[in-house]
């Protein structure tokens, strides 16, 4: 019985040992490189002219701003300017959107260009046309396309198509409004 145990125990022995050392096992493996080369990526960059905006025109009045109206349905404010997009990249599109200024804003405004203010509808509206298409159509630029000068119109306006008091005696600070040049074309890593 002895001369058994002994020879369990110088047994566990052994495999403890081997297993503690490394590199006791060998593994067979081959590799194959692959040419890759140097690659580069595309740009995507958005420029407004200096000169292609003269501020705010509301009722007929210039304005470097929208600040102290008080806004009733049927008012509109609209600015013009000039972007000029540079788009890089095989098969990059992108689209022109207007958003809300990153921030704690108390307004938020919803890709159709509807303003919410604390979560809530509101009757104010935001969107752009551009190259004189219709507010909120979208148009979408390619790397391919000779993009040049975009003329934008930027518009806010207060609709009295809804009933009732939506947006009645509302304080939303839009602060800044910003034209964004997305990427609307993601390719799968598939």
């Amino acid at each position: 019985m002895k001369q058994r145990n002994k020879a369990i125990a110088a047994g566990l022995v052994g495999l403890a040992l081997i297993a503690a050392t490394p590199g006791t096992f060998a593994t067979w493996f081959d590799t194959q490189e692959i040419q890759v080369g140097a690659i580069q990526t595309g740009t995507l960059e958005l420029n407004v002219s200096d000169d292609s905006t003269d501020g705010w025109l509301f009722n007929g009045e210039r304005r470097d701003d929208l600040q102290g109206i008080q806004w009733i349905p049927g008012h509109v404010a609209t600015a013009s300017l000039i972007v000029e997009p540079e788009l890089v990249g095989d098969g990059l599109t992108a689209e022109l959107q207007i958003t809300e200024a990153p921030g704690d804003n108390s307004f938020e405004l919803k890709e159709d260009g509807h303003i919410y203010y604390e979560g809530e509808p509101t009757n104010l509206f935001a969107q752009i046309a551009i190259d004189g298409a219709e507010f909120g159509e979208r148009r979408t630029l390619t790397a391919d396309d000779t993009v040049g000068p975009i003329s934008l119109e930027v518009r806010i306006w207060f609709s009295g198509a809804q009933e009732h008091r939506l947006g009645m005696g509302i304080n939303p600070d839009l602060g800044n409004l910003v034209i964004r040049l997305q990427q609307v074309n993601v390719p799968s890593a598939n």
